[in-house]
C-alpha cells in the first residue's frame, strides 16, 4: 500500500483565495492610478481659446458665404482662412509684453 500524495500549501483553497484577493487589489490599484486615462475629465476652454473660437467661427461663416456665392476662388479661400486665423490668434492673445499670439489653439471644424 502506498502513502497518499503530499499536497503543497500553495495548492490549497486558501492560497487560491489569497491569489484572487491580490489580483483584485492590483486591478483596483491600477484603475485608481489610471482613472483619468479610462474616463478623461471634460476639457474646459480657456478664455483665450473661447475668444479665438468665436472670432474664427464668425470669420469662417463669412468666408463660407463668399464660397457659396462663388465670389472667391479656391486660392483666395485658402488665403482668407489663413489671414482670418492669424487675425483671430492676434486678437485672442493675452496682453503680454511680447505680444505673441498663442499657438496651438484648435481651429473650429467647418460646417458643411
Amino acid at each position: 500500500m502506498s502513502a497518499p500524495p503530499r499536497t503543497s500549501p500553495v495548492d490549497g483553497r486558501g492560497a487560491r483565495i489569497v491569489a484572487l484577493l491580490v489580483a483584485a487589489a492590483v486591478a483596483a490599484l491600477l484603475a485608481y492610478i489610471k482613472w483619468d486615462n479610462f474616463f478623461p475629465p471634460e476639457r474646459i476652454a480657456s478664455p483665450e481659446e473661447a475668444a479665438f473660437q468665436h472670432c474664427m467661427s464668425e470669420r469662417a461663416a463669412g468666408i463660407d458665404e463668399m464660397v457659396r456665392q462663388q465670389a472667391i476662388t479656391a486660392e483666395q479661400e485658402t488665403l482668407f482662412r489663413s489671414r482670418a486665423e492669424a487675425l483671430c490668434r492676434a486678437q485672442a492673445a493675452p496682453s503680454s509684453p511680447g505680444g505673441t499670439p498663442p499657438v496651438g489653439l484648435p481651429l473650429p471644424i467647418p460646417e458643411q
